[in-house]
């Protein structure tokens, strides 16, 4: 006799060698295998039938009479002119021929046969977060499929905010839910894959642009940074209208002024992958979700170790012990709220700001009306930053390189001025000697691109507060002045780097991590980066401002602090990859601003 049975068909095992009677336990064994392997019963209604045949299974009725009283729920198999009755457990599942009521898939839920929710239900919510697919995308395949011949009208709704697709199937006009579900989450898949992931792959000798298997670059991360008002807590107070940030998405008036909170630009996580291809030519993907041989954006790491990874010959935080869902970047280049005067401060024309604003007790922000605040030092701006409460920082190396490669994809070029518009980069007069008056400052005022919503666009003009430009939301990412960008620290060319904004100082490489390898030590037009870094650090300055990266790099030796963008006299020189890495920690000027974060 067996030593044991396991518990969930009863299939005998444990047998000492040479036991007599082991047949007799294999034949119980293979006929247990038979009856309950891909379940399927012609009832669960009917008594016990005069005429089986064998092989015939039934769930045994409420009630049952006859040879099958006492044993309701069990599942019975006519086999050689014997009924074998198995006792289900929780969770088992049975596909039933004659039920045509309350579903033909039904599962024991540890008293009873109940209906499967999958085939049943007039509704069913799919959660496409699953396979990767944005809620819209699901809809159209949807839309797709009941569009077809035979079928019948169109689907529900979709929930864009948490990602479900509700799927009617009396409106879809289809046998079942469960194949449209099937559609959405296979046939949907194969038609939007392209979508979920784009690329660009760039040839460094013939300075071109290309695509692999795909015709945009637009990708439903893309779609999702917009912008928002977040309280000092960091929670959203509201989403901005995706085509007029003067308006919620609700359509009802927004307040921009800091009343509400600062208005921040919301961006998702994504992953990455950056190759060079066997014919030299380099390939930057990006994924809304996971896949082989990439890695989640250091801008979305939370810990780990930077490194450089052979395995998939990126530099990315190894081992990093979690994941942010999205970041957050000022919409505008940073202005000062005054804690003492209740009142938010522009930048007047000065060199020094100190006289006008108390670190102890002010704050960064991000609001509409203001012009940049200037004449801080990169640890001011830091400073307060902080002051807004847990969590606040100034932007980021990473968060920079994350919107930069998310623009490259999208646009198809290196080159930001080509794509975009100039930007404020070519106002006449410049910067006269520094003043309390603002009007001697060239910078333009934020709020201009509230108009254009979670969308780009921009205006070029060389008079005083007229030129802007916006990426998704993102005002000014190059241009109008300089910007201090934080987490990113210098020593004789080579970079440090860190990505968290508690441990971010000046001047050193402790809690830094180094990457690459040392900038060139003239200045220029970057032609060539380092793109395994995934921070397209310069490799060479020999280019010009019409080929590759088309932005400028300033350098300089010993310890440096960075600046982005260019300012309004910067002209060609400026974009979204122009460095100056010239400054040391202790400088300031009228022309240097900064950016909210939320790290």
């Amino acid at each position: 006799m067996p030593a044991k049975q396991e518990p969930n068909i009863g299939i005998n095992y444990g047998w000492v060698a040479g036991e007599s009677g082991i047949n007799l336990q294999l034949d119980e064994n293979w006929k247990a295998i038979g009856a309950l392997l891909q379940l399927s019963v012609i009832s669960k209604t009917n008594d016990v039938p005069t005429t089986p045949a064998d092989g015939d299974r039934y769930i045994v009725p409420s009630g049952a009479t006859g040879i099958w009283s006492g044993y309701d729920g069990k599942v019975a198999r006519y086999n050689e002119d014997v009924w074998e009755l198995y006792t289900p457990l929780k969770g088992w599942l049975a596909y039933i021929e004659d039920e045509v009521i309350d579903g033909q898939y039904q599962f024991f839920d540890g008293t009873s046969w109940v209906p499967a929710p999958i085939d049943t239900a007039s509704q069913v919510v799919y959660d496409n977060r699953v396979s990767g697919l944005s809620a819209v995308e699901v809809q159209s395949a949807i839309d797709e499929l009941a569009s077809q011949p035979g079928s019948g009208g169109s689907v529900t709704s979709v929930n864009t905010l948490t990602g479900d697709v509700i799927l009617d199937k009396t409106s879809i006009g289809l046998p079942n839910v469960r194949d449209v579900a099937s559609y959405s989450m296979v046939e949907a898949n194969n038609v939007f894959q392209s979508r979920l992931v784009a690329n660009l792959v760039w040839d460094g000798v013939s300075d071109t642009y290309s695509r692999e298997g795909v015709t945009s670059g637009v990708t439903p991360i893309h779609e999702a940074m917009r912008r928002c008002v977040m309280d000092d807590t960091g929670a959203v107070v509201y989403y901005l209208d995706s085509n007029d940030s003067t308006k919620k998405a609700d359509g009802s008036p927004a307040d921009l002024a800091g009343t509400d909170g600062q208005v921040m630009v919301e961006i998702p996580k994504f992953y990455v992958k950056i190759s060079t291809l066997f014919n030299g030519q380099v390939k930057r993907e990006i994924s809304e979700f996971p896949q082989s041989g990439f890695v989640v954006h250091p801008a979305f790491a939370i810990g780990g170790t930077l490194q450089h990874d052979p395995t998939v010959d990126m530099w990315h935080y190894v081992d990093n012990t979690d994941e942010r869902a999205v970041t957050y970047i000022g919409a505008y280049q940073a202005s000062v709220y005054s804690d003492t005067g209740a009142t938010y401060l522009d930048g007047l024309n000065l060199d020094d700001n100190d006289v006008n604003v108390n670190t102890v007790t002010d704050k960064l922000a991000s609001v509409s009306g203001k012009y940049p605040m200037v004449g801080l030092t990169r640890d001011q701006f830091r400073t307060l930053a902080v002051n807004r409460g847990n969590g606040w920082s100034q932007w980021a190396f990473w968060q920079l390189q994350a919107v930069k490669l998310l623009f490259f994809i999208e646009c198809g070029t290196f080159d930001g001025q080509t794509a975009l518009v100039q930007g404020v980069v070519t106002v006449d007069g410049g910067y006269p000697a520094s003043s309390t008056s603002q009007l001697d400052s060239p910078h333009s005022v934020s709020g201009k691109s509230n108009p254009l919503g979670n969308t780009y666009g921009g205006v070029d003009s060389s008079t005083r507060d007229v030129g802007y430009l916006s990426y998704r939301g993102i005002e000014n990412l190059w241009g109008n002045a300089w910007q201090w960008c934080d987490g990113w620290n210098i020593y004789d060319h080579q970079y440090h780097v860190c990505n968290d904004a508690t441990l971010f100082v000046d001047d050193t490489t402790t809690n830094y991590g180094t990457i690459g390898i040392p900038t060139p030590v003239v200045d220029g037009y970057i032609r060539h980066v380092q793109h395994q870094t995934l921070a397209d650090i310069a490799a060479d300055t020999g280019g010009s401002s019409s080929t590759a990266f088309a932005d400028y790099l300033y350098q300089n030796s010993g310890w440096r602090v960075a600046l982005v963008g260019g300012r309004t006299t910067s002209g060609s020189i400026a974009g979204p990859s122009c460095v100056n890495v010239s400054a040391s920690s202790g400088s300031r000027g009228r022309a240097f601003s900064g950016r909210l974060a939320r790290i």
